[in-house]
């Protein structure tokens, strides 16, 4: 979308574009064009946590997990202002930005009355690339404490769900957009 908004004028000139699961946040100051059309989302990250408090009312302790791209500290920052009102309910630990092994190690090692909420992962501290879907796992897996995330796929891996985002239901709507754009 980045590129779209820079060139897509210019190298596509008066071809619509249609985007889809995208961030509410993730388009501030960027200058849509009137070519440009999507659907928008807004990630239930307060929505879950609340979930989660109330099918597990003894937790104390919330341990979120993200990456260090770009991508993970924005929705990292999405999710901290959504927590902000649960602080002095639980207590927060932030696990971002680390080698994915030492992440595994901290995970593994978690006291009672702990979740874990995994926010995103694209790419560890040591730099390294990964998928969502391998991220949540490896997360999952490093522990033996529920791993909260809010997205559907993300349970396919290990994830607990809560208020989750359908991608099926995304990428239909998208369809959609884009068979309106296409009929005018």
């Amino acid at each position: 979308l980045n590129f779209l908004t820079k060139y897509g004028e210019e190298l596509f000139p008066g071809t619509p574009a249609v985007f889809g699961s995208l961030e509410k946040s993730r388009i501030e100051g960027l200058k849509l064009g009137p070519n440009i059309t999507g659907i928008l989302m807004d990630a239930g990250f307060g929505a879950t946590l609340e979930a989660a408090l109330r099918i597990q009312p003894d937790v104390r302790n919330v341990v979120v997990v993200s990456g260090g791209s770009e991508i993970d500290g924005k929705y990292l920052a999405k999710a901290r202002s959504q927590f902000h009102s649960f602080e002095g309910r639980v207590e927060f630990t932030y696990l971002t930005g680390l080698p994915m092994e030492e992440l595994e190690q901290r995970l593994a090692n978690l006291p009672e009355h702990t979740i874990i909420f995994y926010i995103s992962l694209y790419r560890d501290g040591a730099d390294h690339a990964f998928t969502l879907m391998d991220s949540v796992a490896r997360v999952a897996r490093a522990s033996r404490l529920p791993t909260y995330s809010v997205i559907d796929r993300l349970i396919e891996a290990g994830s607990i769900g809560g208020f989750v985002l359908s991608m099926e239901a995304d990428g239909k709507e998208v369809a959609n957009v884009a068979l309106r754009v296409l009929a005018g």
